[in-house]
């Protein structure tokens, strides 16, 4: 029940809404560094793992609470999500590392259609993460020819 959650569980459920109708644009294979800056939202086939999304030296996806779960009855999907956060690492040499303030919203979407083309998918959503990186100008070059 969409009534039962907190706002920022509601931000992150209406950014997955948002998302879902460029599915098919935003299906990548696997989790990039690209998927923890500012804003972005891209779909996976089946459920991944928060180890599976890449970290940096010295800090680790760490999941902050228990997984939330919730059936969006209009798209016939069940949904069971969670906030994940970087977590310092303990090894010695990486107390010096500062922990960067990111937040990623992972859902594992499970159809309840009989026979759906993508029965289990995943989606992540990168709430708060680092600056997207402008493109460099030999990039722009490429798309000019």
């Amino acid at each position: 029940d969409l009534t039962q959650l907190n706002p920022e569980q509601k931000r992150a459920v209406d950014a997955f809404t948002a998302s879902l109708r460029r599915k098919e644009l935003l299906t990548i294979h696997k989790p990039t560094s690209s998927s923890y800056c500012i804003n972005q939202r891209n779909f996976f086939s089946g459920h991944i793992s928060t180890r599976s999304i890449p970290n940096e030296n010295g800090w680790f996806w760490n999941v902050t609470h228990s997984t939330t779960q919730l059936c969006l009855e209009e798209f016939h999907l069940e949904l069971a999500f969670k906030k994940v956060i970087p977590r310092k690492s303990v090894k010695p040499e990486h107390v010096n590392v500062q922990t960067p303030k990111y937040k990623l919203w992972l859902f594992h979407v499970t159809s309840k259609l009989p026979h759906p083309d993508d029965e289990e998918f995943s989606f992540l959503w990168c709430e708060r993460g680092k600056p997207v990186e402008p493109e460099s100008p030999l990039d722009a070059s490429f798309f000019n020819v």
